[in-house]
């Protein structure tokens, strides 16, 4: 009878400890955040960051780096579908010895909310020690005896120029400029130029784009925008991730209103005999196809690989067209990928495998002239690479 209640008495308790302990289970849920590296830390090379990014309604997690701080600046890093921990690789020589900021947005459904996470860390990547110089190797004594000649001195190796511009700060330009400078990176991938009024980056305007590094020279024909204060900026894009440095150099437009030159023809007397001849009957041209601006690919197409993106991109005061790529949702995160300067049917090959699987927008910008505004067109599609 006593060990029938005694065993009683043990199941109870057994029961009551795990009703007790399962909600201190469900409590010890990672946080959302990011873990490495910690508030403060101090990190160089290639730094795998860590975290841990979940909600009821999660969509997506997007990690973005803010270079000195500067949320303005924020550079896309990685993307995941998936709810939990994650990691991504950033390599921290793309970005200026100093202190920055790693912001993690865990996005929800349906309206593409999100909720911010931010850690402040400091990159110091130092220059690797110089290589030691080889021990001198004493000579024999009858070695000694004999003249020396002096090997000359190895020469320097010029410096690198320093990314940039080679126009001088605050010049003034007008008519047609050339604008040079520098761009390179170990990690090169092109150099984009922008021109914006001075103050205002949300009017920025594209100028020239190259996939050279070194030197590169661009001519601007200033006439299209108005006399007054302006800003060259000039982006050094790198691979992987498609990160860049910045750049910038204020300068004025000034075109005078000169008055056109008007040359004084003397009149002469001149006597014309006029034959009449029958003109040829007009022939009609053939109507052009009008085609309507925007992509070929089916709105929420599935991608994979390297996949050729076409479409059609017109207008009276063509200028040029811009396509970029975005995370669903999250134009903030936005990645050029091409520009045309001829009107009408384009093709581009995009390899998705350069980003996260996920659902994506293109944007398509048809740029005008003269004040460089655009017409903008959006398809969805998804990215679905085999695992």
């Amino acid at each position: 009878m006593f060990r029938k209640a005694w065993f009683r008495v043990a199941l109870v308790l057994t029961i009551l400890a795990s009703l007790i302990a399962a909600p201190l289970f469900v409590s010890a849920q990672t946080d959302n955040g990011i873990t490495v590296p910690a508030e403060g830390a101090t990190v160089s090379g290639t730094v795998t960051v860590t975290g841990y990014a979940d909600d009821p309604n999660f969509y997506r997690w997007d990690l973005f780096i803010f270079p000195g701080g500067d949320e303005n600046a924020r550079a896309w890093i990685a993307s995941g579908s998936s709810a939990g921990e994650f990691s991504a690789d950033l390599e921290t020589t793309n970005f200026a010895d100093g202190e920055h900021v790693l912001s993690l947005r865990v996005v929800t459904n349906p309206q593409r909310n999100y909720s911010e996470y931010l850690t402040s860390f400091t990159i110091a990547n130092g220059d690797a020690p110089a290589a030691a110089a080889p021990a001198e190797v004493e000579e024999e004594a009858e070695e000694a005896e004999e003249a020396e000649v002096a090997a000359p001195a190895p020469a320097e190796e010029p410096a690198a120029p320093a990314n940039g511009f080679d126009l001088k700060e605050d010049a003034s330009l007008s008519g047609t400029a050339t604008v040079t400078g520098y761009a390179d990176d170990p990690n090169f991938r092109r150099w984009d130029l922008f021109i914006y009024p001075a103050g205002n980056e949300d009017a920025m305007s594209w100028v020239a784009t190259g996939d050279e590094a070194g030197e590169f020279s661009v001519d601007v024909d200033t006439t299209n925008f108005p006399d007054g204060d302006y800003t060259f900026n000039l982006r050094v894009v790198t691979n992987p991730k498609q990160n860049y440095s910045e750049y910038t150099a204020d300068f004025a437009i000034a075109n005078a209103a000169a008055e056109p030159v008007v040359e004084e023809v003397a009149a002469t007397e001149t006597t014309t005999e006029t034959v009449e001849a029958e003109a040829p009957a007009a022939v009609e041209a053939p109507a052009a196809e009008v085609r309507a601006n925007g992509f070929d690919l089916e709105e929420g197409a599935s991608l994979s690989g390297t996949a050729t993106v076409t479409g059609y991109a017109d207008d009276p005061n063509f200028r040029r067209w811009d396509l970029f790529i975005f995370p669903a949702g999250n134009e903030d995160a936005m990645s050029w990928v091409a520009t045309g300067s001829e009107a009408g049917e384009f093709s581009v090959d995009v390899d998705t495998t350069n980003f996260p699987n996920g659902e994506y927008g293109f944007s398509l910008r048809v740029v005008t002239n003269p004040k460089q505004n655009y017409s903008e067109y959006i398809t969805s599609f998804v990215i679905a690479n085999a695992e």
